[in-house]
């Protein structure tokens, strides 16, 4: 029997899950809300379901020290408990033999690896997942959503470039924000859209749909192939640095590109100028993006390692 805590009732729309954890993954799986959880802990009486063993419990980051996981671990001392997180920590949950943590790169398994010497059962990767009804800019809805928003906002006859900075640290959100100015004084048809906070998926969607390319940054300490594997599925091509997992979605020059740090602003107006001139690789990009979503990261095909 598995069982997902999910934060709040958002999660339990199956055409908004985010990527990672990959709750859409286990379609026949327990869903159960903090809320709910609460409730059950209360009245000491679990779902008929529930009772059904052996029982593993599935845990997103934000709740590994919730007042209520601890609880469910002194009532549930027999289940096994699979926490995940997409970046690196100094505190990890596991207490039990069949404590399990995933994450979604190798890079994270690798470096959790090597900071808490964890053996293969304890740490291991779960892909991100996407979902095969998220609408692409090639399929009929994909279309439509972007010739609505692009005629919206008057982006008909421009080039859209969304920048997620929501996860980047001070340092990096400052030398970025130099250099996009430089790019939208050299290139009059460019608009950049940058995300300080993060948005939910249902938001990101249409943006996604509705833009060229997608430019992404954060410390190697936080995986970003979530969001990778979110803008890949609609067609998205993204360009990234060559730090931590960030790259591990994408393959330079085929479903994206990868930034040398040492080199980013060369090889960045490079491109930009390249992919301005050519909206064929753009295409070619997106596309290939597409297929890797559909290989490898879609329900059908679960990965892992």
């Amino acid at each position: 029997m598995e069982i997902w805590i999910l934060p709040d009732a958002s999660w339990m729309n199956r055409d908004a899950l985010p990527a990672f954890p990959p709750v859409g993954r286990d379609r026949d799986a327990v869903r159960v809300t903090l809320k709910a959880l609460d409730d059950w802990l209360q009245k000491d009486q679990p779902p008929d379901t529930v009772n059904t063993a052996p029982v593993r419990i599935h845990v997103p980051y934000r709740l590994w020290d919730h007042r209520l996981i601890r609880r469910l671990r002194k009532r549930q001392p027999q289940a096994d408990f699979v926490f995940y997180t997409a970046e690196l920590s100094k505190h990890l949950p596991l207490q039990e033999i069949g404590d399990c943590l995933c994450v979604p790169s190798i890079y994270l398994r690798n470096q959790y690896r090597k900071r808490h010497e964890l053996s293969n059962h304890a740490i291991r990767i779960c892909y991100p997942a996407v979902s095969a009804e998220t609408p692409h800019r090639w399929s009929e809805d994909g279309r439509g959503v972007r010739t609505a928003m692009r005629h919206e906002r008057r982006w008909q006859k421009r080039n859209v470039l969304l920048v997620d900075v929501s996860q980047a640290t001070k340092m990096q959100r400052s030398l970025l924000e130099k250099e996009l100015s430089v790019s939208r004084n050299q290139h009059p048809s460019l608009v950049v859209l940058t995300w300080f906070r993060p948005l939910p998926f249902e938001k990101r969607c249409p943006l996604y749909l509705a833009a060229d390319w997608l430019l992404t940054v954060s410390s190697s300490a936080r995986s970003l192939s979530p969001m990778h594997a979110e803008a890949m599925v609609t067609g998205l091509p993204v360009v990234t640095f060559d730090l931590g997992d960030h790259g591990e979605w994408v393959r330079h020059a085929h479903n994206g590109l990868v930034l040398h740090l040492a080199h980013w602003r060369t090889e960045w107006r490079r491109y930009l100028a390249e992919l301005l001139r050519d909206p064929g690789w753009s295409r070619d990009l997106g596309k290939n993006a597409r297929a890797i979503a559909e290989r490898y990261l879609m329900p059908k095909t679960e990965g892992g390692a």
